[in-house]
């Protein structure tokens, strides 16, 4: 027997032996025939089980996809570069059809990466509906978007961007484009679009039932995805947690709006102000993890810096201006150019003179540590401890702030505190009375006006900062549509005894 023979032998019985645990490992799951039971299948049927990697169950399996994933032979992503560039092509050609047939094809080819799945539902939802003149035919091309996304769920179960994109896809498209209006008509009678683009889990929120809102339809999904993350072990990969949660109150705050704007005023609108009062409180009392190792809640930020204050105040106790002294140690240490630059004010200061200001203020920056290190031997340790307790005050109330900004946090809160008020839902209702009076019957729209504005004075007396923001600017339209009421009834408009002057000039200012 010679030596290749041998060799070959070897190598059969190492394939053959290497056979057993790969057959072991990758056995899939199935039914006992005696208990009727799921055997658990190998460690790979484990973890799809326990990832949710595969379909959940033997009657989900799709054969196509399947088939099409092998027969590429790992070449995934050449076979997605392909159709990719094939999908753009038929896009510009309007072929619509082989468009549809390619974006299959890369379904079967990816059907677990949430990328496949949002790009194409993004496509078709926003730039392929866009190219239809008629809003009917825009309507059907965006809920195809989005039943793509409730396909890709059933691939991925445990992925919360799916419901998440889906749920603001469907608010936004339907909510705040031009057609918004028809859209958002289309979508209340549309029961076999909304039954399809039902969730695999339905209980949130206490049940779906028969909602047709578009806005709350895409927030139960948004709520749907936060569930997945907070109780049903999810990971939140793709976006920063902040970004992720804050979506559903600024979609119930969506709905809030849309009442008002389409004519439903009392009981009506109020409760979805209350709505998006709760979920935004919400927002501000849940954990987000801040980049320096800690968690933080927005609404701790009152409290973070009060507790800053008071551990700074304790500090500089323990060795009253010390601070100042070591302040004035190092400004004794500047060069001439850079005390002068500090005397100089900011809006004289050449460019040179910026530089050379910031490092001086760098050169002359004294931290609590800096502090701690210089008090009385017989108080240093307590001045560390303080030193150190400031430092992390100063990050969380940093953190909180920097969230209130972002988000607009204050605004919103206030604002849906404010509009549930007794004049803010009289003065909207009479606002949207005298627009529909304002053509017709301008003197009844003037009447209107009045009232609205005389109730809006109430408002901005009871919460000044709605004159510095989104709340204004809606102000200031309804302004601009009572100056075309005065016109037309040759009457003039004098700013200097209206009664919202403060507001219109601040969204309006005289040049």
């Amino acid at each position: 027997m010679n030596a290749g023979f041998q060799r070959k032998v070897v190598y059969l019985v190492l394939i053959a032996a290497l056979l057993v645990p790969v057959a072991l490992l990758g056995r899939p799951a199935a039914l006992s025939p005696e208990t009727g039971r799921d055997s658990g299948g190998g460690k790979l049927a484990s973890l799809r089980e326990e990832y949710k990697l595969g379909q959940a169950q033997l009657g989900q399996i799709d054969p196509t996809s399947s088939a099409v994933r092998y027969v590429s032979l790992g070449l995934h992503g050449v076979a997605v570069c392909i159709l990719q560039q094939k999908a753009e092509e038929f896009q510009k050609q309007e072929d619509w059809i082989s468009l549809s047939a390619v974006q299959n094809q890369l379904t079967y080819l990816l059907p677990y990466y949430v990328n496949v799945w949002q790009n194409q539902a993004w496509n078709v939802s926003y730039n392929i509906s866009s190219q239809w003149d008629d809003y009917r035919d825009k309507y059907f091309w965006v809920i195809r978007g989005q039943k793509l996304l409730h396909t890709g769920m059933q691939f991925n179960e445990l992925e919360p961007m799916y419901p998440h994109y889906l749920g603001w896809y469907l608010a936004h498209k339907l909510g705040q484009s031009d057609e918004r209006r028809e859209y958002r008509r289309l979508f209340a009678a549309d029961k076999t679009s909304r039954n399809e683009l039902l969730p695999n889990v339905a209980e949130i929120d206490g049940g779906w039932g028969e909602e047709r809102d578009s806005w709350l339809y895409g927030k139960r999904y948004l709520r749907f995805a936060q569930d997945m993350v907070d109780h049903r072990g999810a990971i939140l990969r793709a976006m920063s947690p902040e970004n992720f949660h804050v979506q559903t109150p600024i979609a119930q705050s969506k709905y809030a709006e849309a009442m008002v704007t389409e004519g439903n005023f009392g009981d009506k609108a109020k409760a979805g102000w209350r709505g998006a009062e709760l979920d935004w409180r919400a927002l501000g009392n849940r954990e987000f993890p801040s980049e320096h190792g800690f968690f933080y809640r927005i609404e701790q930020g009152a409290k973070a810096a009060e507790d800053l204050k008071t551990t700074r105040a304790k500090l500089e106790d323990i060795a009253p201006g010390l601070r100042e002294q070591m302040v004035d140690e190092k400004r004794a240490k500047l060069s001439a150019e850079q005390r002068q630059a500090l005397a100089t004010p900011h809006d004289a200061r050449t460019v040179a003179e910026s530089r050379l200001a910031y490092e001086a203020e760098l050169a002359t920056v004294v931290t609590n540590y800096d502090v701690a290190e210089r008090v009385p031997p017989a108080k240093r340790d307590e001045a560390r401890q303080l030193a150190v307790d400031a430092e992390r005050l100063s990050k969380l109330a940093d953190e909180c702030a920097n969230g209130r900004k972002i988000y607009n946090y204050d605004y919103w809160l206030q604002r849906s505190e404010m509009e549930q008020t007794e004049e803010a839902l009289t003065a909207r209702e009479l606002f949207y009375q005298a627009l529909r009076d304002s053509d017709d019957s301008p003197w009844k729209a003037r009447e209107k006006f009045d009232d609205a504005f005389a109730r809006w004075r109430k408002i901005l007396d009871k919460y000044p900062t709605m004159i510095d923001d989104q709340t204004a600017y809606e102000v200031k339209d309804q302004i601009d549509v009572y100056r075309a009421v005065l016109k037309q009834l040759d009457q003039p408009f004098d700013r200097s005894k209206f009664i919202l002057r403060d507001l219109l000039d601040k969204v309006e200012p005289l040049e």
